[in-house]
């Protein structure tokens, strides 16, 4: 999940459609259509993951950040400094066991949405505080087709109990969108919503890889680009609030065991680890 502050939004969907211009790149994007580790959709991806990892710092610190916007000379990227922090904050939440213990849930869509109810929850409470709350304002699935149905209200909205004080969520069922993220196809989220969604998208299959489930070779780059607030996070609590990623991501997993959730630090590897980004800079 990743939340995107309303003041904010604007101005990120700027920096990425900056990046569409520069590469040409129109079409929906997306992990799995990353097949290589060059020409525009590969540029776009990796331009677009820079930009968001770099806005979801809490503090820029003395560590120059780079980033791109689609721009070569040559073979090489022209990169840039970065030095905005746009607040957004990702939330990565996984049932451990691929849902089959919720099995007292008969449908995948109540399954994935029971999840999704108890990971923002969490997610929520780990990331705000009293200086700093969490109000969501709208909330965007990327389609509903592949759930037979639309988006349940009642199953995220209406269960969502014991919120703590610096956290909010719409009331009003006008502020579920489940419309696809596929301009191509109709019904359609708006055309900044679309791309939000998608980066989403290259977020979640980014962090994956870097967790340990690569699935091509040319995904490296991405999982590169997870592994900095990733390695700022297992320094434990107290690296991880003093790191530039403090309070902007939050990782966890979940278990039905003998009728009982049983929540746990979501498990990874990293696979030759490196805080460096090969990128030239």
């Amino acid at each position: 999940m990743l939340l995107v502050p309303t003041g904010e939004k604007t101005r990120l969907v700027a920096l990425l459609l900056k990046v569409r211009d520069n590469t040409g790149y129109r079409f929906p994007i997306g992990i799995k259509n990353v097949k290589q580790s060059s020409g525009p959709i590969f540029t776009c991806a990796e331009a677009w993951l820079l930009l968001a990892v770099g806005a979801m710092r809490t503090k820029v610190g003395s560590e120059v950040f780079p980033v791109h916007y689609g721009r070569r000379k040559k073979s090489v990227v022209n990169l840039e400094p970065f030095d905005e922090c746009l607040g957004l904050k990702f939330i990565l939440f996984r049932s451990l066991d691929d849902h089959q213990s919720m099995e007292l849930l008969k449908t995948h869509a109540q399954r994935v949405e029971t999840s999704f109810r108890i990971g923002l929850k969490g997610g929520m409470h780990y990331l705000g505080t009293t200086d700093h709350r969490i109000d969501i304002v709208n909330m965007h699935f990327d389609g509903h087709e592949h759930y037979g149905r639309h988006i349940d209200y009642d199953r995220i909205i209406g269960r969502l109990q014991g919120l703590r004080d610096y956290c909010d969520v719409p009331i009003d069922r006008k502020k579920i969108h489940d419309h696809t993220s596929d301009r191509r196809k109709r019904p359609k989220s708006e055309y900044a919503d679309c791309q939000l969604l998608q980066l989403v998208d290259l977020l979640i299959g980014a962090f994956r890889t870097r967790l340990g489930h690569r699935t091509r070779e040319c995904h490296r780059a991405f999982a590169d680009i997870a592994a900095l607030p990733l390695e700022a996070y297992q320094r434990g609590y107290a690296g991880y609030k003093n790191s530039r990623w403090s309070s902007s991501f939050w990782m966890s997993q979940c278990q039905i065991v003998d009728g009982e959730w049983q929540f746990s630090t979501l498990e990874y590897e990293f696979k030759n680890a490196s805080s460096q980004m090969d990128l030239g800079f």
